[in-house]
C-alpha cells in the first residue's frame, strides 16, 4: 500500500474522487437541500480534482512538473484558429441543438437576443470557480497528458470522459443519475466532449486556460441559450445536443486523424 501511494496516477484518483465523493455523499446522505456554508464548502469539495492533478504532477515530476502546469494553467498564446474553436464550438453546438429542436416541433417561437447577457450573470461567472477551475488542471492537466503516453488520442479521451462522467455520480444522484438513461447519455457527453478537449489540448501546446474557458463555455451556454430560446424546453434539448457533438466529434476525428495530432489547422 505505501508503494502504490508514491503512484502519481493512484494519488490522483484518491485525491480527484476521495475528496469530493465524501463531501457531495454528505450532501446526499444528510439531506442539505437548503443553502448554507457547510453545504457550499461540501459541494467546493470538487475543486480537489484540479488538487490532484497538482499532487500527482508533484509525485511524478517535482517542483518542476508543478512549474509547468502553473505554466499550462495560465498558456493565453495559442494559435487563434484554437481560440475561435474552443469559444466557438459550445455555442454552436448548444444553437444548433436548439434550431433543431425548435425546426422540428411548432417552430422556434420567441427569440430573445438580450438573453445573452446571461453569460455575465454573477451566478454564470461563478461557474468558473466549480467545473472549470476546479477541475481542469486534473482532467486536461494532468490525466490526458498521462494517458496520451501509452494510448492515441481517441482511446485516452474516452477513458478520461468515462471516469469524468462517472466522478459526477454523488454529485448528481437525485438528478441526471436517477436513472440509468439519464447517467448514460451524461457519460456519453463526457466522452464525446473529451475528445474535442484532447483536439484543443494538443493543439494550444498543453493550455489548461484554454480547456477551462471551453469547459465554462459548455456549462454556461445552454444557460444562456435557454433564456434566447424561450418557447424550447431545455429538456427536449439535450439529445439533439448529443447528435450535434457526435456529429463535430466525427469532424474533428476525420481533419485531425484517431491521434488528433497537429494539422495546419492548428498553425
Amino acid at each position: 500500500m505505501a508503494r502504490s501511494l508514491k503512484n502519481p496516477m493512484v494519488l490522483f484518483f484518491l485525491v480527484a474522487f476521495g475528496m469530493p465523493w465524501l463531501g457531495w455523499s454528505s450532501i446526499h446522505f444528510f439531506g442539505m437541500t437548503e443553502p448554507s456554508p457547510l453545504r457550499t464548502a461540501l459541494f467546493y469539495t470538487g475543486d480537489f480534482c484540479s488538487v490532484a492533478g497538482f499532487v500527482a504532477i508533484y509525485a511524478q515530476s517535482g517542483k518542476a512538473g508543478v512549474i509547468d502546469l502553473l505554466k499550462r494553467c495560465v498558456r493565453f498564446n495559442v494559435p487563434i484558429i484554437w481560440w475561435m474553436i474552443a469559444i466557438g464550438v459550445p455555442f454552436l453546438i448548444t444553437f444548433a441543438a436548439y434550431s433543431l429542436v425548435g425546426l422540428g416541433g411548432d417552430g422556434i417561437g420567441k427569440f430573445d437576443p438580450a438573453g445573452f447577457s446571461t453569460y455575465l450573470a454573477p451566478a454564470v461567472l461563478i461557474n468558473f470557480t466549480t467545473g472549470p477551475w476546479g477541475e481542469e488542471a486534473g482532467w486536461r492537466g494532468y490525466l490526458t497528458p498521462k494517458l496520451l503516453e501509452k494510448n492515441n488520442a481517441i482511446v485516452a479521451s474516452l477513458m478520461v470522459g468515462f471516469l469524468w462522467g462517472i466522478w459526477h455520480l454523488p454529485l448528481y444522484i437525485d438528478s441526471v443519475f436517477s436513472t440509468f438513461s439519464g447517467g448514460l447519455e451524461f457519460t456519453v457527453h463526457t466522452m464525446l466532449t473529451s475528445i474535442i478537449m484532447t483536439a484543443i489540448l494538443l493543439h494550444t501546446n498543453g493550455s489548461v486556460l484554454v480547456a477551462v474557458i471551453y469547459h465554462w463555455l459548455i456549462n454556461a451556454t445552454p444557460w444562456v441559450l435557454d433564456t434566447v430560446f424561450v418557447d424550447i424546453e431545455a429538456d427536449d434539448v439535450s439529445v439533439m445536443s448529443l447528435v450535434v457533438k457526435a456529429v463535430i466529434v466525427l469532424i474533428f476525428i476525420a481533419v485531425l486523424g484517431k491521434n488528433l495530432k497537429r494539422d495546419p489547422i492548428g498553425k
